[in-house]
């Protein structure tokens, strides 16, 4: 997978060559929703013979729009990258949202982005896609704008599971209440969680049982506390484990 990532500035430098089979997205978590979306994002890329790009943000536009407002990631843009990779994406953008990104119309962006960009010759999104300022433009919109220039512009329905749509906040939701299972089942895999190791007092190894102390980033999001069955990875290496989640215990 190839990955362009940087300003609208740097972008317009070093574009990825055109045509693609498109989608936009935030795609936080990659759950079965965004998963059957990709799938009919590849069997057109296949049909067209053309690339598959998905166009995302970093940071997420709710953190510049809403710097107030609490909101936490499912994963990161680094593991964002890996299943994309591992799912078969050809071309991830990653493109800056900052002030003049966000203050583009739907017409600027459709066609200073999408289409002076990357040329898409098929464009897909999900059924109630917003785009440009104000989250004002509609799947209407890319339509006029982009069909007559060559792009086919189509939408896909929501995904559901048991009659309710599968949705990053379904998910969120979920692991707040303490139901791993359940977003493990909406995600198609595990709930992950990265970050760097602190050194702590190494208690644990006096006990027989080295420990790790986690530091995950801001604006994650984190199971309740608890102790938890989980899987370690260390230098390429997997380890079963035991997680606690939580502050820190007494010891004495």
């Amino acid at each position: 997978m190839k990955i362009f990532r940087g300003s609208l500035k740097s972008l317009r430098r070093n574009p990825p060559a055109g045509p693609h089979a498109m989608t936009i997205g935030n795609f936080d978590g990659i759950h079965a929703g965004h998963q059957f979306l990709l799938r009919r994002l590849f069997e057109i890329s296949r049909e067209m013979k053309i690339p598959s790009l998905l166009l995302t943000f970093d940071p997420h536009p709710l953190f510049f729009l809403s710097p107030d407002t609490p909101f936490r990631m499912i994963m990161s843009q680094k593991e964002k990258e890996e299943v994309l990779s591992e799912l078969g994406l050809d071309i991830l953008s990653v493109l800056t949202f900052d002030k003049e990104v966000q203050n583009l119309s739907p017409e600027e962006f459709a066609l200073s982005v999408l289409w002076d960009l990357f040329h898409p010759s098929s464009l897909i999104v999900g059924e109630g896609f917003r785009f440009g300022h104000g989250r004002s433009g509609s799947i209407e919109d890319l339509w006029r704008i982009l069909s007559p220039l060559g792009a086919e512009v189509s939408s896909i329905p929501p995904y559901e599971e048991q009659g309710v749509r599968v949705s990053s906040s379904r998910i969120r939701k979920a692991v707040d209440h303490g139901e791993i299972e359940e977003a493990n089942r909406l995600l198609t895999r595990p709930i992950e969680i990265s970050g760097p190791v602190s050194e702590g007092e190494k208690r644990g190894r006096l006990l027989g049982f080295p420990t790790l102390n986690l530091i995950p980033p801001d604006h994650r999001l984190i199971p309740p506390p608890g102790v938890y069955a989980t899987r370690t990875q260390i230098a390429g290496k997997t380890y079963d484990g035991a997680t606690y989640i939580g502050t820190k215990p007494t010891f004495g």
